[in-house]
């Protein structure tokens, strides 16, 4: 097992977390399978999704599993060989009466194609009830105008589920629950539970057996961020818990139970008007005679922000997050029924043993950065003309950075328009000839036949890794479709290039987390073209395509800001001439 020493607070380096399950055969296993999408980490990272099987669009906003087109069609129709999911369309899918059903096996809903503002479910639940699930880039809003209930539920049969860029908001119950038989392996990675609605306002309860939640925002919620009861292993990594009532709740039960929990790197910031002392809590003793607790808990590099001046400066207090003392074997307890709820719990200096796929975690801090910058249901379109987060969420990340203290008990109390629900804005999706999810522009700039469903086709490789012509990051395993790649770069800073004339885009449109001072942009990694920066710290880049290019381009871009911190990603561009366009 190799775990990363702990990371400074004052760093904003990456630190490695690989905290493998063992040496034994499953665990070998998983390392050899292909994550779902790369950046898939974590306990879900091995959902195999639609990977090789057929490709279903998305042609129409109806909620009814009737409605050819529908998105509930599409899900009810599904072949156990899998299905991806893609959009021609934007805006609000109304939830059918009976709320939205995943119940086959190997689906990929991939939100990140939606054209125009993006799209998401309104006034009702998505449940998932089948294994190897991919969800990215999707809204989940459930509202007063639906019946009572949460935005998404994983019942028994949920196992191998990867959830990437969700915004899920406006639950009457939780934003997102698991029931049932605990399912196996899930992965929260990149999203947002946020305003459950008062006067429950529930973030989650996690009856789940492994999981993963990394780079999440947890925000105005007043309980269950969530409530967790993880019977194999819960990893709670770089998330940040904002405006809590009550926060991590250990458990919450009198009832004999080996529950495990790692929160590692995360932040924890409750704004003016709503200080808390404690973001880990609720953890007790047994009902048992000899009463024990039922939770072990390994704590290491978190931050709290509590002292109320509206400036982001938390400080690791180390176990004083955690509400209550380790239990101490010698310590005589009262019986339970005199004494229910004594805070404790078994602490562990040493990180649990956690996912195969392990976590690329950061400091606290930076964590903080990234999932402001990055996280919820996005617009990576560099050019689109929308911002990068919709009107529901900009609005979220507005309370955020200012350290605003806003429970809601409606929707609307948001101020969003659409009464409260935000519009999405409606644009034409390109076309796709052969309906294969990849639009005839991009086969054709990257001199695929348009005309002949190819998605499945493996990408090219050398040495079980893709080869460098690819918009996969450099060194990513072999074994990923054609489809597989054109998601990943819709899922990506992007831009189309058309009849090799010059873009320009603002790359602080992907940085709104780096605010230290000015932040500095720096570029590598120029491939296709020549790239020109101007603007303060060089956030804005002139692109120019090579000249009768066509295919594909990139270039890498960091920023640091006034702190250190830094952060490299890639920013993909497709070359077209005006004829493929």
């Amino acid at each position: 097992m190799l775990i990363s020493p702990r990371p400074s607070p004052a760093a904003g380096r990456l630190f490695r977390v690989i905290l493998f399950l063992g040496l034994g055969s499953s665990a070998l296993h998983a390392q050899d399978q292909l994550p779902a999408f790369p950046g898939a980490e974590g306990f879900g990272a091995y959902a195999a999704g639609g990977r090789g099987g057929d490709v279903y669009t998305v042609a129409n906003l109806s909620g009814a599993p009737a409605v050819e087109g529908s998105l509930a069609h599409g899900l009810a129709t599904a072949p156990d060989s899998g299905r991806t999911i893609v959009f021609a369309v934007s805006g609000y899918i109304p939830a059918p009466p009976k709320n939205l059903r995943v119940n086959k096996p190997r689906i990929t809903i991939a939100g990140q194609t939606a054209p125009g503002g993006g799209v998401g479910l309104r006034g009702g639940t998505l449940l998932v009830s089948a294994p190897d699930v991919v969800i990215r880039h999707f809204r989940l809003r459930h509202g007063r105008e639906g019946r009572g209930g949460d935005c998404l539920n994983l019942d028994a049969n949920a196992d191998n589920v990867m959830l990437d860029h969700l915004s899920m908001q406006f639950s009457t119950d939780e934003n997102m629950s698991s029931f049932k038989r605990p399912p196996d392996n899930l992965t929260l990675q990149y999203s947002l539970n946020a305003w459950g609605l008062e006067t429950h306002s529930c973030g989650g309860l996690w009856d789940q057996n492994h999981a993963t939640a990394h780079h999440n925002l947890w925000a105005h919620n007043h309980t269950r961020n969530p409530k967790a009861r993880p019977l194999g292993l819960l990893e709670w990594i770089n998330n940040v818990t904002f405006d809590w009532d009550i926060g991590f709740i250990l458990g919450d039960s009198h009832t004999p139970m080996d529950w495990k929990a790692n929160v590692v790197g995360s932040y924890f910031i409750s704004p003016p008007g709503n200080l808390r002392r404690h973001g880990v809590e609720k953890g007790w003793l047994d009902n048992a005679a000899e009463r024990r607790p039922n939770f072990s808990l390994h704590v290491s590099g978190n931050l709290i922000d509590n002292d109320g001046d509206g400036r982001l400066n938390g400080v690791d207090r180390g176990w004083e997050l955690v509400d209550g003392k380790p239990f101490d074997p010698a310590e005589t307890v009262p019986a339970h029924a005199d004494s229910p709820k004594i805070a404790r719990y078994h602490r562990r200096d040493a990180a649990f043993p956690g996912s195969p796929a392990g976590v690329m975690a950061d400091s606290a801090r930076l964590a903080y950065k990234k999932v402001a910058s990055s996280a919820g249901a996005l617009r990576l379109d560099a050019l689109s003309g929308l911002p990068l987060r919709d009107e529901v969420d900009s609005i979220l990340f507005e309370k955020l950075l200012a350290q605003t203290h806003f429970h809601v008990r409606n929707e609307k109390d948001t101020g969003a328009s659409e009464g409260g629900f935000g519009l999405l804005d409606s644009a034409p999706a390109p076309r796709d000839s052969d309906g294969d999810g990849m639009p005839d522009t991009y086969e054709n700039a990257l001199g695929w036949n348009a005309s002949a469903q190819d998605h499945n086709t493996p990408l090219a490789a050398s040495n079980g890794r893709v080869t460098a012509d690819s918009f996969l990051p450099p060194g990513t395993p072999a074994g990923y479709t054609r489809l597989e790649e054109y998601l990943h770069f819709r899922a990506s800073p992007h831009a189309t290039a058309t009849g090799g004339a010059t873009i320009t885009v603002d790359l602080g449109r992907y940085c709104a987390g780096f605010r230290s001072g000015s932040p500095v942009f720096t570029l590598g990694e120029i491939v296709g073209g020549t790239a020109v920066q101007s603007g303060e710290g060089g956030a804005l880049v002139a692109f120019t395509p090579a000249s009768g290019s066509s295919g594909r381009a990139r270039f890498d871009f960091t920023v640091v800001d006034a702190e250190g911190d830094r952060w490299t990603r890639a920013f993909l561009i497709l070359l077209t001439s005006s004829e493929t366009h």
